[in-house]
């Protein structure tokens, strides 16, 4: 019976599966590990590249502003009780502490926001769809 399971090397069927099944699993690890590095760099390159892209096709102050509502909007998320003020700077130089509800609710700043979005959304699917 025991010349039934040998192969021609003289090792067993069972430990010949045995140890094909730990080389695949080996095999299976290694290739996620190196997908994630992989997926890693990746999702660091696109990143970059968004925000090089974001930065050279906004405005400065567009920019300040939409900054300035996810700040609001963090603090609030974070907890921080709504009566907590933030400075705004205006473009002629005037400084002035805002509330964070009146950030969140200035029609203005979510305009911008809005438009900063938004616009630069829908650039890039035109983009996309002209190439």
């Amino acid at each position: 019976m025991s010349d039934n399971i040998k192969s021609d090397q003289g090792q067993s069927s069972l430990r010949s599966f045995v140890r094909g099944g730990q080389t695949t699993i080996h095999s299976l690890r290694m290739f996620a590990q190196v997908m994630r590095v992989v997926a890693g760099a990746y999702f660091i390159a696109v990143a970059v590249v968004v925000a090089v892209w974001l930065w050279g096709w906004t405005e400065p102050y567009a920019r300040y502003l939409t900054y300035k509502f996810y700040q609001a909007e963090f603090f609030v998320l974070a907890g921080a009780p709504e009566t907590k003020e933030l400075w705004i700077d205006f473009p002629e130089g005037e400084r002035v502490l805002a509330t964070l509800v009146q950030i969140l609710t200035n029609p203005t700043i979510q305009t911008v926001k809005d438009n900063l979005i938004s616009n630069r959304m829908v650039k890039s699917t035109t983009f996309k769809v002209v190439l």
